[in-house]
């Protein structure tokens, strides 16, 4: 009886065993096959690696896409025929990418010819290990040009220049939105006009004309390749001459490190990603600030114009204090003492805080460095708690006045529950997770950057400078098409007395209102305030997903325990069975 129940048991354990070394099996192989972007990395990165990264980071999974930093001499170590599949893609950041090993110019070559593709920046492989510039960069013979030019023009290697697309079909295919270029289609800025970026000088020797999407223009008027792709059929490599990642991650100025990679990983490859949109629909934030007393009057005369609409839902951010300029003026909104305007807005949108208190003069002590830590917190948590109590729920979006923000902020907002902040930084980008002086400014809060025209942004600006009605109106269709066709989000911000100074607007913006509303009902559009944005993004950030082959077949995973609803999938054909 013993013995026979001995060998059940040795039968057991070797079908445990046997069991488990299935499962371990099959979980490696699930390992083995990921469907990922690579992203070349070394290690120890300095402290401007390690922003750099972040700032990669941080885009890459915004826009939902799979992928992993693998360190160079991993992808050194792999079969390209094998790779190529699941790995469709290696980028090559700014700065990280300096020294690349000789070998990766053959690697490279092998692996575009079955396929892979390639997004390299302006330094990548341009110095050895010992620190020297090469004579040619790593990836030169394959772009044909030189794009380390140090031997031959020394200090003048590396120039500053303006960034100009060849024509507007291009600028259009880099998602360049109307207000972010100027008519002969060089990018532009809020306040700078057209902007100029650090940029390596270049040496040709076989590049077409049709391959170049973009010029580096300098101020005598000679030009180089900036933005360029190589297609080898069925590979190819976008080269990029800018430090995108720096830009990011230290110059404010997220703008053309995310169009690139949008461009290039969801037009040109078409990888698999989950969309950054709610239900793959483009979105809009309405954005009006209360400043003042001026805004007692306007708001019902908005009202009576049909500006505001209760199917129009929009932010609306207050500044609450009694004073504006300096204390016991008496110019600010009071929201105390006129309850039933802060309620009235609540008819038509989502309550947001305006800075600390008092506009200006929060404004001006901040930039001036006359509050202490505890003062600044103090006079948001004032006005948000106020607003809070009026409105009935926690105040969870947020604008500084003038646009002042640091990191000591960053820790009051969130300890305040704020979600979404309007920007002045990344001036025509999508809402995002900015970074002040190489850091994150917080991993949940999103900042909504304004949508330029030109130089300019507000109303004001825009009448004192002499806009027409028609240019004004074209802007606000432009963007609001660019948001539709692209499936962004964009914001459009105002004060109510920008309207009563430049009247000449109103039947512009209500135009534009119109459209909108048509899109929305067309199913094209999503018109909802800051913090509805911010909280999907921050539900899309949470969603644990796996792109993986298994059985030369794309397995897809998703979990969230709040449920799926808004999330979707983007598949290239080429992966789908029709």
């Amino acid at each position: 009886m013993n013995r026979i129940v001995h060998v059940i048991l040795i039968f057991v354990i070797i079908c445990l065993i046997i069991g488990f070394w299935l499962y371990r099996n099959h979980q490696n192989s699930l390992i083995k096959h990921p469907y990922e972007v690579l992203v070349a990395t070394y290690s120890p990165l300095d402290s401007m690696g390690v922003a750099i990264q972040n700032a990669y980071t941080s885009v890459l999974e915004e826009e939902g896409v799979p992928f992993r930093w693998v360190k160079r001499s991993e992808i050194l170590k792999s079969n390209p025929v094998e790779i190529v599949k699941t790995n469709p893609v290696i980028i090559f950041p700014d700065y990280i990418s300096l020294k690349i090993p000789l070998e990766f110019e053959i690697w490279i070559t092998e692996y575009i010819k079955v396929g892979g593709n390639i997004l390299i920046t302006n330094d990548s492989g341009i110095k050895m290990r010992n620190d020297r510039y090469r004579d040619t960069a790593i990836f030169s013979s394959l772009l044909g040009m030189n794009y380390i030019t140090y031997d031959k023009y020394t200090a003048d290697a590396y120039r500053s220049a303006n960034l100009q697309f060849r024509d507007q079909e291009t600028a259009d295919f880099f998602q360049v939105p109307y207000g972010k270029r100027d008519e002969n289609n060089y990018i532009t800025s809020y306040v700078y006009g057209a902007l100029q970026y650090p940029v390596a000088r270049i040496d040709i020797d076989d590049i077409s004309d049709t391959e170049i999407f973009a010029y580096s223009v300098y101020e005598n008027g000679t030009r180089d390749p900036n933005i360029l792709l190589k297609s080898f059929h069925p590979g190819n490599i976008l080269f990029v001459n800018l430090p995108l990642g720096y830009l990011k991650a230290y110059g404010s100025d997220e703008f053309l490190l995310r169009m690139v990679l949008r461009t290039f990983l969801f037009k040109i490859i078409k990888i698999a990603h989950i969309v950054n949109m709610p239900d793959n629909k483009a979105g809009l934030v309405m954005n009006w600030q209360v400043e003042n007393n001026r805004e007692w009057y306007n708001i019902p005369r908005m009202e009576e114009k049909g500006i505001l609409r209760k199917n129009f839902p929009v932010s609306c951010h207050i500044s609450a204090g009694e004073w504006l300029n300096q204390t016991g003026d008496n110019l600010g909104f009071d929201a105390a003492n006129h309850l039933s305007l802060v309620n009235k807005l609540m008819e038509y949108g989502t309550i947001g805080s305006m800075g600390g208190w008092a506009y200006n003069w929060f404004a001006n002590k901040l930039s001036n460095n006359q509050f202490n830590d505890r003062e600044v917190e103090q006079y948001i948590a004032r006005n948000n708690d106020l607003l809070g109590r009026i409105a009935g729920y926690k105040i969870r979006e947020f604008t500084s006045p003038r646009s002042l923000y640091n990191h000591l902020i960053a820790g009051i907002l969130e300890k305040n529950s704020v979600v979404s902040y309007q920007y002045m930084g990344d001036a025509g980008s999508p809402p995002n997770r900015s970074f002040i002086q190489g850091k994150i400014f917080s991993n949940r809060m999103f900042a909504f950057p304004v949508m330029p025209i030109g130089k300019h942004a507000s109303v004001q600006e825009i009448g004192r400078y002499g806009i027409t009605a028609a240019e004004y109106e074209k802007w606000l269709m432009e963007t609001l098409s660019y948001a539709e066709k692209n499936k962004l989000t964009t914001m459009i911000c105002a004060n109510f007395y920008d309207y009563r100074d430049f009247p000449q607007y109103i039947d512009p913006l209500k135009h534009f209102m119109n459209k909108a509303e048509e899109l929305r009902n067309e199913n094209l559009l999503l018109i909802k305030p800051m913090s509805f944005f911010a909280d999907f993004w921050n539900k899309k950030l949470n969603t644990r997903y796996e792109f993986r082959f298994e059985d030369n077949k794309m397995f897809i995973t998703l979990f969230y325990p709040q449920g799926m609803k808004d999330i979707t999938i983007a598949l290239p054909k080429d992966l789908c069975r029709t």
